[in-house]
Order: C-alpha cells, then structure tokens, then sequence
C-alpha cells in the first residue's frame, strides 16, 4: 500500500451539509474508522509468528499462481502437449488401466462417478478386492487429490480390523478424523473448520460407485451394475450451543464427529473367490495401506503419490514383477510442465533428484524393499543413504544428458507384506465364531423373527438389527445366550460357509 495514497496527518475536507459545530465529531470519527482499518493491515512485526506465516501463505501462493502462468503459457505455444517427449525412449512404459480414456461408451450409459472393471465368469485374477481397492485410490487420486485417497485409505485400514468386513459398519471418532493427514498441520484452522472439511471428503468419497462390467456375447448383451463403493450409515456431529435472547438456541461449531460407513454389495459379485481368499486380499491390500498413511502429503507429496501408484502396480503384475524405470514413473507423478521445467533448470533437477532419493529412503523405512541393480541403477546415481561409497552424482554442463541417463535407471520397489498369522477361525468356540450375518441366517432356519429373539434376551428390538448389520457388537454374555438358543442352527450355518471355502 502506498502511504500517499492514505496520508495520515492530512486534514480531511468537510462535507457541505456538515455544520461547522460537527466538524471535531465527523473527523473523530473517520479517524477511528481509519484507524481500525489500518490496524487490519498492520505491517509485519518482528516476532510475530502469525503474520509471517500469513505472509509467507501468500507469497507461496503467488509463486504457485506464477508458475502455473507461466506452465499455462508453455503450454499455449505448443511447447508442451501430449506428444511432447520427455525424454528418448529408453525405458519400458508403464501400463496403466486408463478407464476416463477407454470406457467412454460405459460413461455415456452409466454416467461418471464410477471406476469400471470387467468381470470375467470364473476366473478369480479379475474378482481380486486388493486390485479393485489399488485401483480405486489411484483413480481418486488423479480425480480428487491425496485428502481423498486418504479418507479411502483410512476406511480400508479400518475394515480389514473387523471380524465379518463385508457386513459390519466400520466406525470412526473424531480423534481418528483429526489426525487423518488431509490438512497442512501449519494452517491455523478450527476444529469445527477441520470436521465439516473430513466430513465433506467423506461424503465424496462414499459418493463413488464401481461400474461392474459383465458380457454375454453368445446372446450380444451386456449388465452394467453400478454399485456403491462404500455407503455411509450414520454421520453424527456434536458441540454445544448458545441460548438465543427471544428465539431457539443457536448450534455452535461442532467439535465431535463420528462417522459409520459399511463397504458396498459389489463383493458379492466376486462369486468365484474364496471369503477366506477375499479376507487376505483385504488384509494385504490394508497393510500397505496403513504405511501409506504415515506419509505425510503435504511435506511429502512425491513419496505419498509414489506410493499409492506402486501398489497399483504391484498388484497388475503380481507373478512377474519388473523394475521401474524412474522416467516411467515419475511421467506419472509429475506433470510435464514441472519435467520440462527439469530440463531447462539444474536447480529444479537437482532438487526432483534429492527428492526422489528422500522419497526411496521413506518408503524403505517403513518397510518398503528398495533394491538397485548397478547394471540397471549406475552407482554414482544411487542415493548415499543406500550406497555411502558411491562417488555422488553431480550434474554435467549438459544437465539435459545427465536427466536422460537418471530417468532411464530401474529400481524395484516392493511394498511391506502382510505377515501376521491369525488362528483359523474354525479352531475358535461357537459363541465367539458367529457374526451378525451368521445371526440372521441361523434366524431363518429356526423361524424365529428378531423381535422375538430381542424380546428373549431382554433386549430393545432395534440392537438385534444393530448387530445384524455389524452397527453394534454383540457382548459376550448375549452370545452365551444366542448359542443357547440357537446353537444347532449356528453350528448348521458356519459348517455351510467352511465347505464353501474349501
């Protein structure tokens, strides 16, 4: 702000219709006003933490806003385009399912918030939950960003803790919502702020089908079956309100939130896979999922979005898996303004380098396998944190030489496996073996109705329905009960299920 523009010691003219008389009050009174208005703007002041991180903000933002200008203007005078290479090919492409490109017709019938896949009739490599969840977090990550990745990784997390996932509601407080990674832990935000943003990533995320695909071409027919990803039961938020003088009390920010979500019918149509099959699936695919959520998003970008596209990939090739050339994945990563940015600037090289190798350490810490191969990975390209002998890469005059020969280097990267050994659960006692689900059948072979089973066990007849749908756990002592009462009818439904995993 220019200070001749608001000159401070300037008498201010009076007004025509003001009496002389009036004229200390008017000027009091434009005083105060501008003295509020500059004390808004107050300048920086030393120690003043808050001020600087609001500037700081801005000029962050204005940074940001340059460069996403001058990218934008690349990309109007064609330097930067679809067909622009990035570097020679040297390296072997990654193949990515890419269904926003590939399955326009199924958008056109069925809309687009869904994430296709095909289902083959008996063969199980195409009902495989661990593939459908890897592909589904890498496709919300390139729609909606890492905050929604996240919420979808947290909900997996969760699932795979549950004794029947494919029936019980998984839970959330607001102390697991708020330390969800989905916020710059800088930013100076309120927690009923904080909430209403989780809830709507939330509400995003559980508003996304999967298109089930299956074919008849004998009869040249087709089912498409959108079905929900996950459906949220319950959100449930809470804080206190303020007594409003002559109308009703006025809700404040809320400062509790809990959300109950249950994973939707599409597993049901996975008909050739095993439950105990999809149950390991799901605890391998949860595993990872838990490392991923340790990374930070916003100081770590690269290593969380590294991360999330490695168990895709992981997961496309299972029974051959291949290094990754550098090149190939950071294509993926980056956007082509930022590589050809790379290539004219050392600077910016020499930092995409420091943070690539940062972002194998993190992975490797938490139980990544990282493994070079000096016939494909050159020594003096290996990170020092792996190789403290190597002579250290140093950029020659030619930086665009020297970016081609580390964007063709391979690696294998290996995510964490899940090694944890459960007991089998045919090994465990009736009264702690049956879930909700087991409940209702066991119901029907007895014709016995829930209300009556509520009434027996002294009981308010919605908890039986609460423990049918996994809302509520059923206490061991009503177990004792149910097995009781129902035991032979139980022990008739979990017989059934184990000759089916068979």
């Amino acid at each position: 702000m220019n200070p001749e523009d608001h000159p401070t010691d300037q008498i201010l003219p009076l007004p025509a219709d003001v009496p002389s008389d009036a004229a200390a009050d008017w000027q009091t009174s434009v005083q105060r006003i501008y003295d509020r208005k500059t004390a808004e703007r107050r300048t920086i002041g030393e120690g003043d933490p808050q001020r600087y991180r609001e500037v700081a903000a801005e000029l962050s933002l204005r940074q940001a806003l340059s460069e996403s200008e001058r990218a934008v203007a690349l990309s109007d005078d064609a330097l930067i385009d679809d067909s622009t290479t990035i570097a020679p090919v040297g390296y072997p492409p990654l193949r990515l399912p890419s269904p926003r490109s590939s399955n326009a017709d199924w958008r056109e019938i069925a809309g687009t918030t869904f994430v296709e896949h095909t289902i083959v009739k008996g063969d199980a490599s195409t009902q495989r939950l661990d593939r459908v969840f890897a592909q589904v977090t890498w496709e919300v990550l390139d729609q909606f960003g890492l905050e929604a990745a996240y919420v979808l990784l947290l909900l997996t997390t969760r699932l795979m803790q549950a004794k029947d996932p494919w029936n019980e509601i998984v839970e959330l407080n607001t102390q697991d919502l708020l330390t969800l990674n989905i916020w710059e832990r800088d930013v100076e935000m309120s927690q009923g702020k904080r909430l209403r943003l989780v809830g709507n990533w939330f509400e995003l995320v559980c508003n996304l089908s999967l298109l089930i695909n299956q074919l008849d071409a004998g009869r040249s027919r087709f089912r498409a079956l959108r079905i929900p990803l996950w459906v949220i039961e319950e959100m449930e938020y809470g804080g206190r309100v303020t007594a409003a003088i002559g109308g009703p009390p006025q809700p404040e920010a809320a400062q509790d939130l809990t959300i109950r979500a249950g994973l939707g019918l599409w597993t049901e149509q996975f008909v050739a896979t095993r439950d105990r099959d999809k149950k390991a699936s799901l605890l391998q695919f949860g595993h990872q999922a838990s490392t991923v959520l340790q990374i930070d998003p916003y100081r770590r970008k690269l290593t969380a979005k590294l991360a999330i596209l490695l168990m895709l990939l992981d997961r496309l090739s299972p029974d051959d898996p291949q290094p990754y050339a550098i090149g190939a994945l950071l294509e993926q990563l980056e956007s082509k303004a930022a590589l050809m940015e790379m290539r004219r600037r050392k600077d910016r090289l020499q930092a995409a380098f420091s943070r690539w190798n940062t972002s194998l350490q993190m992975l490797q810490r938490l139980g990544w396998t990282i493994g070079f191969d000096a016939a494909i990975y050159p020594a003096h390209f290996q990170p020092a944190w792996h190789n403290p002998e190597a002579t250290g890469a140093h950029l020659q005059t030619d930086s665009s030489q020297w970016m081609d020969q580390w964007l063709q280097c391979q690696v294998r990267i290996t995510p964490p496996f899940y090694v944890r050994v459960e007991p089998d659960p045919r090994d465990l006692p009736l009264n702690e073996r049956f879930t909700g689900r087991n409940l209702s059948q066991a119901l029907a072979l007895k014709g016995m109705a829930q209300s009556k089973l509520a009434d027996q066990l002294q009981l308010d007849r919605s908890m039986v329905t609460y423990w049918i749908k996994g809302a509520r756990l059923i206490q061991p002592k009503h177990r004792e009960q149910i097995c009781a009462m129902l035991g032979a009818e139980l022990a008739q439904v979990l017989e059934a299920e184990d000759l089916l995993d068979q």
